[in-house]
């Protein structure tokens, strides 16, 4: 990864369903809001979220300005499904990170999205908790912020 330039992950959906009350997991989201992380997205992928979301109750005004965020060219990295998706998230999950080289699938605990095996592709992956993908980034010297869990309307820019 060159200086500046984002990471790329795969968020699985029960990281960004977190995110709003967990400050490990809501401090993943600041990082793609600041534009240090791209996260790898598909239209099913997106889809999954909106379901989420709308099953934790937000608004429908807020489940459109973060779907606008995970549609946006300058703020994830969208690959196209030129075939059926997988029957499970975390297979999905795996799939996009394969298909778009990313090296980090981040999760926020649950047991049904996360494993503890990389797949070797022509980029090998690693599922992450949250913290450990936090810890990461410490280890590599990049400076993390000690912000809380991002507001309900999406991760817009604090003014």
């Amino acid at each position: 990864m060159a200086p500046g330039s984002p990471i790329l992950a795969v968020l699985a959906p029960d990281l960004l369903g977190r995110a709003f009350s967990d400050a490990v997991c809501g401090r993943v989201v600041y990082l793609w809001r600041d534009g240090r992380l791209r996260p790898v997205v598909s239209r099913s992928l997106i889809a999954g979220y909106l379901r989420l979301w709308h099953g934790l109750g937000l608004s429908a005004t807020d489940r459109r300005r973060w779907g606008w965020w995970l549609t946006a060219a300058d703020r994830a990295h969208f690959v196209p499904e030129d075939r059926p998706p997988p029957d499970s998230t975390r297979l999905l999950c795996e799939r996009l990170a394969l298909e778009s080289g990313a090296r980090h699938i981040i999760h926020g605990g649950s047991s049904a999205v996360s494993s503890d095996e990389p797949v070797s592709g022509p980029e090998p992956f690693r599922w992450r908790l949250a913290a450990e993908f936090l810890e990461s980034l410490a280890s590599m010297g990049q400076a993390l912020n000690g912000r809380q869990a991002p507001p309900a309307g999406g991760p817009a820019r604090a003014g």
